[in-house]
């Protein structure tokens, strides 16, 4: 399974992890072995839950795992996220929204995107769709406007009005469940008549997918040797931005 093949604990981490472990059971009130027992619970849960793609929340831990020890959920989760990370190469992001939301991510692998015309792979269309469409908005800006990514998606065959052989109701899907799943942000835009809607990168796309690799990708569908540099001011803006983060 992936999460199998990330298995990548880091070698010499294993006796500060123990004191770690000691140090915040100790802090909750509780026993080693029970803790961690807590922290297996949370991260076997998280890694089920991620299956849907939709946020996992805090709530639901605190009621389905934590239960009684729902007020030692800060620990847990530093505890967790640890794990998740060294263990199986996912990073748990907290969403800081109202309802105290988290997604696991791990970088998407784009390798076989540029065959998202081949409908027949249901994994491989869908990554396709998903970095097609993050494609779009890069190329846009970071934005682009609902009607403008209908009309886009349209070159390549895919329309809203009617039911797609391979994702069904593509409408449904890009405004409401890939929106759920955190990879698109869709929201109104102001002062516009007739109303309309924009779409921008969703948490999960940030952490998850590449701006460089999206832009790559681009050129591989465009080919004929065109290579990301060429696209000067969405090149100069990916630098910029990886130069932010890396302050």
């Amino acid at each position: 399974s992936q999460a199998a093949s990330r298995s990548t604990a880091r070698p010499g981490a294993s006796s500060s992890n123990m004191a770690t472990t000691s140090q915040r059971s100790s802090a909750v009130g509780m026993g080693n072995d029970e803790f961690t027992n807590l922290v297996n619970n949370t991260v076997y849960y998280i890694l089920v839950a991620d299956q849907h793609k939709t946020p996992i929340k805090r709530k639901d831990i605190q009621k389905f795992v934590l239960k009684d020890h729902s007020k030692s959920i800060k620990e847990v989760l530093k505890e967790a996220k640890q794990k998740l990370s060294e263990v199986f190469g996912y990073q748990l992001i907290d969403l800081n929204d109202r309802l105290g939301s988290y997604i696991l991510v791990s970088q998407l692998n784009l390798s076989d995107a540029k065959d998202f015309l081949n409908r027949n792979d249901a994994d491989n269309a869908r990554l396709g769709l998903i970095t097609l469409l993050l494609a779009l908005i890069l190329m846009n800006n970071g934005a682009v406007t609902e009607e403008k990514l209908w009309s886009l998606l349209s070159l390549f065959g895919l329309q809203s009005e009617v039911d797609d052989p391979a994702f069904g109701d593509l409408r449904k899907l890009i405004t409401t469940d890939l929106v759920k799943q955190a990879y698109l942000e869709y929201t109104a835009v102001t002062d516009t008549e007739p109303p309309t809607h924009q779409f921008r990168w969703g948490m999960r796309a940030i952490h998850e997918a590449s701006k460089l690799t999206v832009l790559e990708f681009v050129c591989k569908v465009l080919g004929n040797g065109v290579r990301p540099e060429q696209w000067t001011a969405v090149y100069n803006d990916i630098i910029r931005y990886q130069q932010q983060e890396q302050q």
